[in-house]
Formats: C-alpha cells, structure tokens, sequence
C-alpha cells in the first residue's frame, strides 16, 4: 500500500473515532436528564469521600409498612366534644355491652348534630388562650346498665376547670325531651369543680337506648361538650295500642275501644285496680280470650252533654314489681251537631 493510501485509512479511522465518541457522549447527556434512565458506575466500590447511595425501599416491603397498623406506643384518648385524638387516627371501635352483646351505639346521628344550634362563636372580649377557661371532664359517657320503663336514672357528670378564667356553662340541649339537665351552677372559678345532673326516664323506649346531651361552654378548645346516657330498657308487659284518638265526637255519641295488656319480661300479672279522670271515661278489665297471661281492656269515653276538648287517660294499677302502673291517654273532640235547617248563605 502506498504512504498515500496509509493516511487515507487513518484518517477515516480517527474520523470514525471521534464521529462515534461524539455520539456516545451526546447520548450520555441525554440519558442522565431523563427520569428512570440509569447510567452504569464505573466501579461498585465507593472512592474515597464517597457515600454509597441507599437503594429504595421495594414494592413488597412498602406493602408491608402500609399494613402495619398504628405505632406501638401511648395512643392520645379522644378528645371529649369531637371524639378526634390528638395523633394518627386508631382502627374505629365499637363498644359492646358486655351484658348483652349488642352495640352500645354512643356517637350522635348526622340527622341529631344537624338539628342544634350554631357553636358558640367567642366573646369580644375574651381571654387570650393562655389565660382562657378550660372544661375537663372526669366521664362523657355513663352506662346505667338495665332499667325497665316508667324508671327514671339521675346520673352526674362531674367536671373542673383547668384553665386560668372564669368557666360558663351556656346553652344545654338534649336529643329528646326523656331528659332533664340541670348544672350545679353556671360559672366556675379556675381550678373550681361542679356537676351536670341528668335524669333520664325511660317511659317510652325499650331495648338499647343512646341519648345525647349538648352542653355549651367558653372553652375555646371545647366549644361544646357532647355527654351520653345509654344503657338497655327493659318491658315488662306491652300495652297495645298505648293511646286511643276519638276523632270529633258529637255531642250525645259515645265510643268503645279495646286495649290489650301482654306479658314481655314476666309469665303472669294481676291488675289490681282500673280508673279514669273523666267521668265519662270508663274501662274494665278482662282476661283476653286468645292470650294467656293477658289482659284487655274495654275503654268506653261518651255520652257528653257539650262540646269539649278530650284529654283524659285511664290508670290501671298492676302487682308487677317495676311497673306498678300502666297509663292509656285518650284524646280528641266533642263538637255540637251541624244543624240541617239553616240555609246556605247567599
């Protein structure tokens, strides 16, 4: 090969040399902007003053710290108007009566809350929050356990005042009108403690009950404290049906009902006496002719001699241990005959 030939062949060589560095180190470039690319190290050992990166954690043990459920450790108890603890939110519990098995069902409806009143909004003149009032509760809730219906439960929410100015209980709401709440007072001093009594009567529920107390307060951390009466509300017979309507009455008619009075809780029950607080109104009690164990009741209101607004009831005393009466209110109207002689008016 002539000296020609030779220097045309190196220079195609370094040509192709640089043509395919150039392109190799463009790639590099390129591939070192985009995300997930990887670049192959030069060596798997670190050089001096080097720290080797930590590889990423995989999809399996990401699934695994995901599924492992809450910290150990101390958990924050809720807080008593919201039910929201301070830190990660808990696995929801629900408590169970250890009686009966069955759900105590202590938190309020959406139906119940969207029935109240706007939260109390602070004062103008309010206490910076350092220096404000703060209720504690000693309990929220209070299991009276089992009662059986016309029993009333009084129970007393005790409370103090931890902060640095005066506590004031405002509104109280309650979810039905079976309560009546009445606090020891209305202001407390700083470190001052006090009470909220409520009495509960069970005349018109049965089985697992849950009532709800709305109490306002100066707290601006606990704006409105949320306090709950449940327990089991037992039957010892069942009245059926528990009221009579009349409708409109005329006067000199009369009407007849018949009420039935079945044992729930109890084999067999004495009525020991039956009377009314009208003297139109009467009732007698029979045995029921299909039931064992029961009774009916043939209530009878009529004739009156002039129109009136009916409420009376009938009060049947019975020899039952818890219900020692039974009540069957009757409601309605006397109104005068229309008269058929009188001429349409013009």
């Amino acid at each position: 090969m002539s000296k020609l030939g030779m220097r045309v062949s190196w220079a195609i060589i370094i040509a192709s040399s640089l043509f395919i560095a150039g392109y190799l180190l463009r790639y590099g470039r390129q591939a070192e902007g985009r995300p997930g690319a990887s670049v192959p190290a030069a060596s798997s050992q670190p050089s001096a003053g080097q720290t080797m990166p930590q590889a990423e954690p995989s999809r399996a043990s990401l699934s695994t710290e995901q599924h492992a459920g809450p910290p150990a450790g101390p958990v924050t108890p809720p807080h008593p108007a919201t039910g929201h603890t301070a830190g990660r939110p808990s696995a929801p519990q629900t408590p169970v009566s250890g009686d009966t098995g069955r759900p105590l069902s202590t938190q309020p409806t959406s139906a119940e809350r969207s029935r109240l009143p706007p939260l109390p909004q602070p004062e103008a003149n309010a206490p910076p929050p350092e220096e404000a009032p703060r209720i504690q509760m000693q309990e929220v809730t209070f299991d009276f356990g089992e009662v059986y219906q016309l029993e009333e439960v009084t129970h007393e929410f005790a409370f103090a005042n931890t902060g640095k100015s005066t506590l004031t209980i405002g509104a109280i709401t309650a979810s039905c009108g079976c309560a009546v709440v009445t606090p020891s007072k209305k202001d407390f001093a700083p470190g001052e403690q006090g009470t909220i009594k409520v009495v509960f009567n069970a005349a018109r529920y049965r089985d697992r009950v849950s009532k709800h107390i709305y109490v306002d307060t100066n707290d601006p951390v606990t704006p409105r404290v949320i306090l709950t009466m449940t327990g089991v509300v037992k039957v010892e017979v069942e009245v059926t049906p528990t009221g009579i309507y009349t409708g409109r009455l005329k006067v000199g008619d009369s009407i007849e009902r018949i009420v039935t009075i079945t044992p729930v809780e109890v084999k067999s029950f004495n009525i020991l006496g039956v009377k009314s607080d009208h003297p139109a109104l009467t009732a007698e009690a029979q045995a029921a002719p299909d039931k064992p164990g029961a009774y009916q009741i043939k209530v009878r209101f009529g004739p009156v001699a002039k129109p009136e607004r009916i409420n009376a009831k009938v009060v049947i005393r019975t020899d039952l241990p818890h219900t020692k009466e039974l009540s069957i209110s009757v409601f309605g109207r006397v109104q005068e005959e229309e008269a058929t002689d009188v001429p349409p008016a013009k």
